[in-house]
């Protein structure tokens, strides 16, 4: 590990990581604090108090974000992998093909499919960043 080393590119990726947890967490207490009413049409969901709008508009708040941030995302992975590959340590990421992984990223803004690569893959970047760069 080199003791000069210094890029803080690494903060965007982990930033739409915590921002996307808040995203389902806050997916997950919408459908848990409401409920279908009996004997009307299921697809109508009625909200149970404070909490269902709390969630709600938290959800559209951090929702918002996340997409705010895709692009973030994307270029904060490209950078800091080239910042990475271009110091004197022993791991060499590629920088391009963290950049793919970016840009496939991109698409979560039409699927959520999507962060079922990009996020696995976000979060095994920033493990093997701590076990060679010390940081996150």
């Amino acid at each position: 590990m080199t003791e000069s080393f210094s890029s803080r590119w690494w903060y965007g990726i982990a930033a739409t990581l915590v921002l996307l947890v808040f995203v389902w967490v806050g997916w997950a207490g919408v459908r848990l604090t409401t409920t279908v009413v009996p004997g009307t049409d299921p697809g109508q969901l009625v909200p149970h108090g404070i909490e269902s709008l709390v969630f709600l508009l938290g959800t559209v708040v951090f929702v918002a974000a996340t997409w705010a941030s895709g692009p973030i995302f994307t270029i904060s992975l490209f950078m800091d992998a080239r910042r990475v590959r271009q110091s004197n340590l022993d791991w060499r990421p590629n920088q391009y093909l963290y950049g793919l992984v970016g840009l496939v990223h991109l698409g979560a803004l039409f699927t959520v499919v999507v962060y079922a690569v990009t996020m696995p893959a976000a979060l095994f970047y920033l493990y093997r960043r701590h076990r060679y760069v010390g940081t996150p």
